[in-house]
């Protein structure tokens, strides 16, 4: 009987590890279509892969690295999640720490679908916290940590992390605004300022051809013509709202149309009626008559009475 239980135990063990064999050949075969485009070919690899070894962490990364190519937060999140958990069961074996970027990844995935109201905000906290504490030097899991701070109401914790974000990665413009915004609405203009110049400082040039650089700056430099309009300076405020509008160009993508208000309003109150008018005109063309109003409402009704005031007509 011994003999017969050992022999069983050699056969399962050897069934074992041919699966685990034909799992790497086809997560190899997976990377190969992955590289060449083929996302379908190479998800579908990844897929019997890890149906063949459920343990290798590494496939099921895959998995969640195609599933962030699609954009499928739903499937980032239980991808990285199994990577993860797969990761620390081998980390156990090998007395060897796991893998920041899958708690990372799994986090950021949790903040977008919390984003889109089909998560919880508090469902990001663990994967960001853990990666953190895997790898301190990692930027985004303190920015993204900061912003679910931030939606939990915890105004503190966010502060702390998007400082840290900006420490680890000084050149991470979305930190900055993300810090700026925060400590204005605080009511700390001074903090908001200082940050504002540092991250403008590292915004390097403002011509640059990413779209998401460009983004960053125009939310820098709107924050800065409005820290500035508050405290009187209005020709100050006017160079910043100035080179936010520049760079937006026609400031068609969500919430840029803010430009043509900050500068329109502006324009309006450094004497220069006639410009400033046309410019809110645009604005209340293109924001105030549509759905996009619901998002502008107070700037929607401060439109009408600076034109008002200033002998315009919308």
């Amino acid at each position: 009987m011994r003999l017969l239980a050992i022999a069983a135990l050699s056969l399962s063990l050897v069934g074992c590890n041919r699966n685990a064999v034909e799992a790497v050949n086809r997560f190899n075969e997976g990377n190969q279509a992955k590289k060449s485009g083929n996302l379908d070919e190479a998800a579908s690899k990844y897929d019997q892969a890890s149906k063949l070894d459920p343990s290798n962490h590494r496939i099921h990364w895959g998995l969640c690295t195609i599933a962030q190519a699609r954009e499928n937060w739903e499937k980032v999140a239980e991808h990285c999640k199994n990577a993860a958990r797969a990761s620390e069961m081998d980390g156990m074996k090998k007395k060897a720490p796991s893998f920041a970027n899958y708690y990372a990844l799994w986090g950021y995935a949790e903040r977008q679908l919390a984003s889109k109201g089909q998560a919880q905000w508090g469902d990001a906290k663990e994967p960001l916290q853990t990666a953190i504490k895997i790898d301190p030097n990692l930027p985004g899991p303190y920015a993204d940590l900061g912003e679910v701070s931030l939606h939990l109401d915890e105004e503190a914790a966010a502060l702390q992390n998007f400082t840290k974000a900006i420490e680890t990665k000084p050149t991470d413009l979305d930190a900055y605004v993300s810090l700026v915004e925060l400590y204005s609405d605080l009511g700390y203009d001074k903090e908001a300022e200082a940050v504002l110049k540092e991250g403008l400082s590292f915004a390097g040039d403002s011509k640059s051809d990413d779209p998401r650089i460009q983004r960053h700056i125009f939310n820098l430099r709107s924050r800065a013509g409005s820290l500035k309009e508050m405290k009187g300076d209005t020709k100050g405020a006017l160079a910043d709202y100035e080179a936010a509008k520049k760079l937006c160009g026609q400031c068609n993508e969500r919430g840029q149309q803010i430009a043509y208000f900050n500068l329109g309003s502006a324009l309006v109150k450094d004497g220069q009626k006639e410009q400033g008018i046309a410019l809110l005109k645009s604005f209340n063309k293109v924001v105030c008559k549509g759905s996009a109003k619901k998002n502008f409402d107070v700037e929607c009704d401060q439109t009408m009475e600076i034109v008002s005031k200033a002998g315009g007509t919308l």
